[in-house]
């Protein structure tokens, strides 16, 4: 198939995708031109009795364990599914604020399946790219022939349903995942309608050696940053100067915000550097934080010469163009800083770290090529197979992760031990889950009967909150019971 879009949304039962679970996706796949070339794809998702539905999330969708389990696909099959979809070479894979939201849920989602998480968004001529940026980009830099809305104190509005609503587009049934596809591509065509030039420029960004080449350490120069960090009243853009790349994370690269002094990068200990760089505003006090920040040359950011700022647009972003030259005129004085900075981010990593297989995407490290080649059989064999004969890992989430993959999906060949250690797995999840962002299932209850308690709840809603209260009551008969 010829490079197209697939233009995609996800409606899930929770905001953390190393815990929630997807309740229902849909695409549509559309020409470069933004043309459908095939019919729409919605699927659904059911959930698994080791997991717990926010209610909030079913609220917002309408979606709950009774609906997705009468229409849905176990999670393995959702997964092959999507991975097809998404693996067409040529495919970039697009959504709508998809980058940090609906893409982690993607990935966690292959990863608990023995898919490849990553391998869609680069194999093949495949990409993926986010048009909430590119409205933000829109905004800032190039507003003319879009509407925008603000708050009260003036913070422009990038919610979906805000520039839908600002600019006439229908998007009847938001937070329903073909409406919001319909949404994001009729936004995508605005926006390429009054600004061609910086649509395809932000395209072009999905190419890390693109963004690469204009972050050069090299030879470095000011760069204009559009990013949510920046977000306040009148936009989302600042111009910040590239120092180095930072100790751990190769596809990232420090940057300093020129709208703030740079002085203490060069007079103060690194310890201290540290210490106002990720202490929160609120922690510190009277002290000035120190703007440093990562800029993820993989995740099609927001960046692009300084030239793109017109003097118009820096004023209406309060950004002084003759500052921020003397700023960055000062830190290309000091090439020693890229030393300095390192040092700063070399400190003991604090991203968390759990012995659940199924949070260690991240924090786990890359599957070896012995345990890829397993991977792929497990997809060439029949759950019965599997039960049978499991196969042999190398690395140790391997066997754990193969006992919830069967658990999940393919309960009914689990026997004897295999079948009470599910069992016992899932009740303990729902009572104490290691996780201690996720809510137990007494938490769960009272949250919904505290729901059910407030007035003026819609029809829809109350029958929302009777089918998460049904699918309590299965659990405690089926699965804690038996505990």
């Amino acid at each position: 198939m010829a490079n197209t879009f697939l233009w995609y949304d996800l409606e899930t039962f929770g905001r953390d995708p190393r815990w929630d679970r997807i309740a229902q996706f849909a695409a549509i796949r559309t020409d470069l031109d933004l043309e459908p070339v095939s019919d729409p794809i919605v699927l659904y998702g059911r959930i698994s009795p080791d997991y717990l539905p926010d209610p909030e999330a079913c609220l917002i969708t309408g979606l709950t364990p009774r609906r997705t389990a009468r229409e849905g696909l176990v999670e393995a099959e959702l997964a092959r599914q999507l991975y097809q979809h998404m693996s067409v070479p040529g495919t970039c894979s697009a959504g709508f604020n998809s980058i940090r939201f609906d893409d982690e849920f993607v990935r966690n989602l292959f990863y608990r399946s023995f898919l490849d998480p990553y391998r869609r968004e680069y194999a093949e001529g495949n990409s993926r790219w986010d048009v909430l940026n590119l409205a933000r980009m829109a905004h800032d830099l190039r507003p003319e022939g879009i509407s925008w809305q603000y708050d009260q104190e003036g913070v422009p509005q990038f919610r979906l349903e805000s520039l839908t609503a600002a600019n006439g587009i229908d998007h009847t049934g938001a937070h329903e995942a073909l409406a919001d596809v319909e949404a994001t591509i009729a936004l995508a065509r605005l926006i390429r309608q009054h600004q061609p030039r910086l649509f395809d420029y932000y395209l072009s960004l999905r190419s890390k050696d693109a963004v690469r080449r204009l972050v050069n350490l090299e030879e470095p120069r000011p760069l204009v940053l559009t990013s949510s960090l920046f977000t306040r009243p009148g936009g989302c853009t600042t111009v910040v100067w590239p120092l180095t790349v930072h100790p751990d994370r190769s596809n990232e690269v420090i940057v300093f915000d020129l709208r703030e002094d740079p002085q203490p990068l060069w007079e103060l200990p690194v310890d201290e550097i540290r210490r106002r760089t990720f202490t929160s505003r609120e922690n510190l006090g009277d002290q000035t934080r120190i703007p440093l920040t990562g800029l993820a040359v993989n995740r099609i950011p927001a960046v692009s010469p300084l030239s793109a700022l017109s003097s118009e647009a820096a004023q209406r972003l309060q950004i002084d163009i003759a500052q921020v030259t003397e700023r960055a005129h000062a830190l290309a004085a000091h090439p020693e800083l890229a030393t300095r900075i390192r040092r700063v981010y070399s400190a003991p990593d604090h991203r968390e770290s759990y012995a659940d297989p199924d949070l260690g995407i991240y924090s786990g490290g890359f599957f070896g090529d012995a345990d890829r080649i397993v991977f792929e059989s497990i997809h060439h064999s029949t759950p019965e197979e599997l039960t049978d004969r499991p196969p042999s890992f190398s690395d140790p989430r391997g066997p754990e992760m193969l006992r919830r993959y069967l658990g999940r999906n393919y309960p009914h060949v689990l026997t004897g031990d295999a079948q009470r250690q599910w069992q016992r797995f899932c009740a303990r999840r729902l009572l104490a889950p290691e996780y201690e962002k996720a809510q137990d299932f007494g938490n769960y209850r009272r949250r919904i009967r505290a729901l059910q308690d407030r007035p003026e709840r819609t029809p829809r809603e109350i029958a929302v909150l009777r089918d998460l209260l049904d699918y309590a009551q299965w659990l405690e008969t089926n699965v804690l019971a038996a505990e």
